[in-house]
Order: C-alpha cells, then structure tokens, then sequence
C-alpha cells in the first residue's frame, strides 16, 4: 500500500467508532513508518474492537508502541494476531502491555517473529497471566525453547480452555518439559496440537503422550520433524489405541 493510500485509510478509520474486526496483511508499515504510526493512532478510538490483524506488516519497535499506546485500554478484545513481523525480546514488552488487561482474550497469534526466551518469558510473566478465556495459541518459529515454552507453561497454569496450540520450530526438546505437560494435561478440550521442527525425542514424547492420552477430544497431532525413534514404539501404540477421535497424524521425519 502506498503512503497516500495508507494516509487516506488513516483518515476514513478515525471517524469510525464502531469497527469490530480488521484484518490487514501483507502491507509494509515500517516503509512509510510515520504514516504507519498515524494508520495505527486510528484504532484509538475503537473500544468496540473484538478482532485486530496485522499480519507480516514490518511491525518494528516503534510502530508496536504506536498500537500499544491506541489500544491497551480496548479491554473488549479478544482475538489479535501478529503474524510475521518483527517482534523480538524487546517489542515482547508491548505485546505484554496490549494484552495485560484483555481478560476476554481467547486467540492470540505471534508466529514467525523473533520473540526468542526473553520474549517468551516477557509475555508469560507479564501478559499472559490470568489469561483464562484462551481457546488458540499460535507463536509458532520464534526459538523460544523449553524456557521460553516453561514460562508459558506456569502464566496459564489456571487456563483450562486451549482447543489450539502451535509451537513448530521452537527449538524444544526433552527437558524440561514437565511444566509443559502438566499444563496439557489440564487441556481437556484440546482438538489440535502441533509440535514439528522441534528437537523432541522419545522420553519427552511420553511425557506429552501421557498428558493428552485422555483427551478425547483430540483429533490433530502433528509430530513431523522431531527426534522421535523406535524407543517411542509402545507409547505411540498405546496413545493411538486409546484416542478414537484423533483424524490427523503427522508423524513424518523423525
């Protein structure tokens, strides 16, 4: 999108006071930074926002503290997704400060940044806390690892609700895993789980096993890409037998 088109958006958003859902993708924001900052100072006034996009939009530091300062106030949302932008440890803490006072969140989207640890546990401690509308979680290929993935872990500790959890290419193997485990173990309506391009070998795929085995709601597991061997032989047949739902298993390259 060209500055004046992204200035003439700007323009037309700011006398709307009713917008309920925004999906935005795919437009470079940090091109145009200033008139990006004025695009996102628009939602200023949208207290009735329900659902917020802005996928792989160069979202930089500056322009995370542009939306932070229009909506960490808009108490009413509850799905934002951030797709493929450029969310690292730093700009996690406006991600912490958007989300902090959202208790009816129930989908939030953070694929494909670069949160890494820090980020993770930035957003755990300080954003995810009491979070327990929570149906979708996405934070997909950002490195976060088993503390990263630890930290998350304890902030829902009391969110019971997850249907949708993604976490492929997060650099998370066999330990520790059991604040992990122990958190899935509380997901009984959990309908999708995916795990791929991780490091996850057989003892941390048992303990995963044995906390979703009783989830009968279960119908996708993917595994693909792990360091999963014969070892996890007699804990996948005992899953499998035991899950009559499951109807996707991505079990590829391992």
């Amino acid at each position: 999108m060209s500055k004046y088109a992204l200035g003439l958006l700007a323009s037309g958003l700011a006398t709307n006071t009713r917008l309920t859902d925004f999906f935005f993708t795919h437009n470079n924001l940090e091109e145009f930074e200033d008139a990006g900052k004025t695009f996102l100072k628009s939602f200023e006034n949208k207290r009735e926002l329900r659902s917020l996009a802005l996928n792989s939009c160069n979202m930089n530091n500056n322009l995370l503290l542009e939306l932070q300062s229009a909506i960490q106030d808009h108490t009413k949302l509850q799905e934002l997704y951030l797709f493929a932008n450029k969310i690292n440890s730093d700009g996690a803490k406006h991600i912490s400060a958007i989300i902090k006072n959202k208790s009816f969140l129930s989908s939030i989207g953070l694929s494909n940044n670069k949160l890494y640890k820090a980020g993770a546990v930035e957003i755990a401690d300080n954003g995810l806390k009491g979070k327990n509308q929570l149906v979708k979680i996405s934070i997909e290929n950002n490195s976060i690892g088993n503390e990263g993935l630890q930290a998350i872990s304890h902030a829902l500790g009391s969110c019971s609700g997850i249907q949708e959890l993604y976490l492929y290419n997060n650099e998370i193997d066999d330990e520790p895993i059991d604040a992990f485990c122990t958190f899935l173990k509380n997901q009984s309506q959990l309908v999708a789980l995916g795990l791929e391009f991780n490091r996850i070998g057989y003892k941390g795929l048992q303990k995963i096993l044995e906390a979703i085995v009783d989830h009968h709601k279960l119908e996708k597991l993917y595994l693909n890409q792990n360091d999963i061997n014969t070892q996890a032989g007699e804990s996948l047949y005992a899953f499998i037998s035991n899950i009559k739902n499951l109807k996707e298993l991505r079990i590829s390259n391992n």
